[in-house]
């Protein structure tokens, strides 16, 4: 199943891509699953529930320590 979606300038935005962001929003918003995820919805304007929010973060903290930019 390919993940990858094109975004409106025409750019490919990957699964890795949404879970580094996910990431991010989730230690903007305190590490807490629920606050992110509810941020997580009014940025993507989608209905992403807690648990999918909370599999992208795992996905996301996994390539930020394989980058080293785990925090």
């Amino acid at each position: 199943m390919d993940r990858t979606i094109t975004t409106t300038c025409g750019e490919r935005f990957t699964w890795d891509d949404h879970a580094r962001m996910a990431w991010l929003i989730h230690i903007r918003f305190g590490r807490n699953i629920q606050s992110g995820a509810a941020g997580w919805r009014r940025l993507m304007q989608n209905s992403c529930t807690d648990s999918q929010f909370e599999e992208l973060v795992n996905a996301g903290s996994l390539l930020a320590v394989e980058e080293g930019t785990g925090r």
